[in-house]
């Protein structure tokens, strides 16, 4: 319905395609502009001087719906925040360390930070048709790595770890420590890992806290050149792409070397077996079958820690227009797999009434959703990239 006619550092312009078989009213142009931090955005957005921010937290979102009836706003289950846990390096290469900590970070109250519900099976509810009847009964989405500091003692024990001094300490007298990293910018990361910092360190693992730019952060990832990271972490339409990208040795880069997934450095062949053929089968049932055994790997070994289901927050103005069908609009955002193109599409219907100006002035309407198009971006170039490595 749309197409791109400039592109610059600040500010992304499409204008209506007069091609599109579409004869109703529409809007004529959608600026997207750019902001430096997410604090900008949601300022921009409270003051009226952009009518849409998508794919960014922003805390103030509740109260300021409540103070218009043109304020909206709603979270799609859009991935995971996941902390990667660097398994190349001390004490992370130790499972049962890994495992502790899942068990003893409080992902209610992280994801109650996020706006989110937390997450527990390492694939989004919406695909839980991929699960075994019995194994979802036994492992609700969730409620997996349930908040047990006894039973996160007991691992660091069985892990050959001592209490010493109020922290986790070798058998050689190294303390067990940790850096928890994050993008800077994203308030709700940041406020995720200072909580983690505060329950490690009460916990015993003695921890401080990274929060460099995103472009910084997601280098250190990438590279393998960080302990604990706090990232976000795009859904799959089946859980096959989404557990192959997150954990299969077919991803594998030491560190050092930038890698396209597996940030953890999980490289498990049997999780890559079972997953192999889970991709293999010509039917749900043994697709089922291998999901399964892939998961249990997950669960015993904790390559990573999922925290919450989703941090994809959207909010929009609606004053000004008509047109609007907030349904439409969700089930894109839903299904944001397509990215702008999902997006654009029931914005067809969407038109300017008034240039008048209220508690938030609109002329013309400038929808804030430049961290979807970023996100998709980089997905589309990640999947090209893939394609051509295969």
């Amino acid at each position: 319905p749309f197409m791109a006619t400039s592109i610059t550092s600040s500010e992304f312009v499409l204008k209506w395609n007069p091609y599109y078989n579409y004869t109703g009213k529409h809007l004529s142009e959608i600026i997207i502009p750019s902001y430096p931090t997410v604090t900008a955005e949601a300022n921009a957005l409270a003051s009226g001087n952009i009518n849409w921010l998508s794919g960014a937290f922003d805390a103030d979102a509740p109260t300021w719906a409540t103070q218009s009836p043109y304020h909206f706003y709603f979270t799609p289950p859009s991935g995971f925040l996941m902390l990667y846990l660097n398994n190349l390096k001390w004490p992370l290469s130790n499972p049962e360390v890994r495992a502790a900590i899942a068990y003893a970070v409080n992902r209610q109250v992280l994801s109650n930070e996020s706006l989110q519900p937390p997450a527990g099976n390492y694939i989004m509810p919406a695909l839980s048709n991929y699960f075994e009847p019995g194994f979802l009964a036994s492992h609700p989405n969730g409620t997996y790595y349930n908040y047990n500091l006894t039973y996160a003692t007991e691992l660091m024990e069985k892990g050959g770890f001592t209490l010493k001094n109020g922290y986790w300490t070798a058998s050689n007298g190294t303390v067990v420590s940790l850096t928890l990293s994050g993008n800077g910018a994203a308030s709700n990361v940041v406020a995720n890992l200072n909580t983690m910092e505060q329950e490690l360190n009460n916990f015993g693992i003695k921890t401080n806290v990274y929060t460099p730019s995103g472009a910084i952060f997601y280098a250190n990832v990438y590279d393998g050149n960080y302990s604990a990271g706090l990232a976000y972490l795009p859904s799959s339409i089946n859980p096959i792409g989404a557990l192959n990208t997150s954990f299969s040795y077919y991803w594998y880069k030491p560190i050092g070397v930038a890698a396209n997934g597996d940030y953890s450095r999980f490289n498990n062949t049997t999780f890559e077996q079972y997953i192999t053929e889970a991709a293999s089968q010509p039917n749900i049932t043994m697709q089922r079958y291998y999901i399964a055994k892939a998961l249990s790997i997950l669960y015993n070994l904790t390559p990573s820690v999922p925290i919450a289901m989703t941090i994809s927050q959207n909010e929009f103005n609606t004053y000004g227009f008509a047109g609007i069908n907030e349904t439409s609009f969700k089930d894109a955002l839903y299904a944001n797999s397509f990215g702008l193109v999902s997006i654009a599409v029931p914005l067809t219907t969407v038109y300017s009434t008034t240039s008048t100006t209220s508690t938030s002035p609109i002329s013309p309407l400038e929808i804030g959703i430049i961290a979807v198009i970023i996100v998709i971006v980089a997905a589309a170039a990640f999947l090209v990239n893939r394609r051509k490595k295969a």
